[in-house]
């Protein structure tokens, strides 16, 4: 959002400057807020420096700290000035502030946006103007670097470079709000720790690689914020940390990514997909498939939450667990034309919808309160433990559609049955 707010310094003069002392800058300034008249960028008296300049120019590191003017104004030209990085400093403590929260011209960045303290309670800093990456290559990187209470929220939008990517730093376990529209990134990475981010805005970025997860959670609400990706994966082959990907649709979403699943072994969550909103349906027509292991031992697929979800997609591991938790509906459909994976079916909570035909020596257990149903073909014998359900609706023939080549006791009649321990 380039505007054109005035300046206490002449936009020209402090362009001039930058230019001709751009090769030698990226001294950091720290903001102290001691102007008495303005939150602007511009204005000498809101910074301190050690470097030979006291007011902002291109490419120096910024830093953010104090307890006064914590609403920052940039009225600086985003056609004349790139600054490398913007340090977040605040911790909530005495002499450190509270949150800021910027506003004015677009900012340009050839570096990143970090938190570097961990805080006193929780903290939130808010940028309700544009940012864009001005690196034109390799890494973007905005988050918050080791504190579970550092918020980060961009109202406004956030565009980089095709050949550069959006990322997180690594062990950041706050939180970020992605409320504006992103593009221009060729994939997202988010490293190490457990970080929530919500993309709540239209993007159209990460077209290249799409997500790539290694743990922490994604959240969306519809198609239009995840975007135009062809594909994700989370988790890692070495170490069990999970990732989720969640949804919290307003109406059905349908998802053509592929799915790619990494962790250690089948015990080991790689990546737990969410269906978080009752009544909603989320379908994911992309392959499933193992992207990641550790001495070929398998990965686990989980599913859960309270709303629908359906694959059509085939899936291409034999080496795959894959486990249904949550109140919700999950489903194997009939369009899965190949089901090639053989580690355990867990059916922990809610229904799971079998439509497709399983391997022959696919094991399956469905515990207590847990339903299995469907038309398709089961495989190896099923443990129901007591109190679990099958739900079989016959056909014309009075044959339960639901089938398997090992013996499995299914009523007669259109029912929800609850069968004994073991059976």
């Amino acid at each position: 959002m380039k505007t054109t707010t005035s300046t206490v310094f002449g936009i020209a003069a402090l362009a001039a400057a930058a230019a001709l002392t751009f090769a030698a800058r990226g001294d950091p300034l720290t903001w102290t807020g001691g102007s008495a008249t303005s939150d602007n960028f511009s204005d000498a008296a809101n910074w301190s420096s050690s470097g030979s300049h006291t007011t902002p120019q291109t490419g120096d590191s910024i830093v953010f700290m104090g307890e006064t003017r914590t609403s920052p104004v940039n009225d600086l030209d985003p056609d004349l000035f790139t600054f490398k990085n913007l340090i977040l400093s605040n911790d909530n403590s005495a002499g450190f502030s509270a949150p800021f929260t910027f506003s004015g011209n677009t900012l340009k960045l050839s570096g990143s946006i970090t938190a570097v303290k961990a805080v006193t309670g929780s903290i939130t800093d808010v940028f309700n103007l544009d940012v864009v990456d001005a690196s034109q290559s390799s890494a973007f990187v905005m988050g918050v670097n080791g504190s579970s209470s550092r918020n980060l929220t961009f109202n406004g939008s956030v565009s980089g470079d095709s050949g550069s990517w959006l990322e997180t730093p690594s062990q950041y376990s706050g939180t970020i709000y992605f409320n504006g529209p992103i593009s221009g990134f060729s994939n997202f990475y988010r490293p190490n720790g457990g970080a929530s981010i919500f993309f709540r805005g239209v993007n159209t970025a990460f077209a290249g690689s799409g997500y790539n997860l290694n743990q922490g959670n994604l959240y969306f609400i519809d198609a239009d914020n995840f975007g135009p990706a062809p594909k994700f994966r989370t988790g890692q082959g070495g170490y069990s940390t999970a990732g989720s990907v969640c949804f919290d649709p307003t109406n059905d979403v349908t998802i053509t990514a592929e799915v790619g699943v990494i962790s250690p072994s089948q015990s080991n969550n790689g990546l737990t997909l969410w269906n978080r909103t009752a009544g909603t349906t989320v379908t994911f027509t992309g392959n499933v498939v193992e992207r990641g292991t550790a001495n070929n031992a398998g990965t686990r697929l989980v599913v859960d939450g309270v709303g629908t979800g359906v694959f059509k997609g085939d899936f291409t591991t034999d080496r795959m667990a894959f486990v249904k938790q949550g109140s919700g509906t999950w489903i194997l459909s009939d369009e899965i034309e190949t089901c090639s994976m053989t580690g355990l079916v867990t059916v922990s909570a809610g229904k799971l919808v079998v439509d497709c035909t399983l391997q022959p020596n696919q094991r399956m257990t469905v515990s207590a309160n847990a339903t299995i149903a469907g038309k398709g073909t089961l495989g190896a014998p099923v443990t129901f433990n007591s109190g679990s359900k099958y739900e079989v609706t016959v056909n014309g023939d009075g044959t339960p559609p639901c089938s398997s080549p090992h013996p499995i006791s299914m009523p007669r009649t259109s029912s929800s049955r609850t069968p004994s321990a073991g059976r």
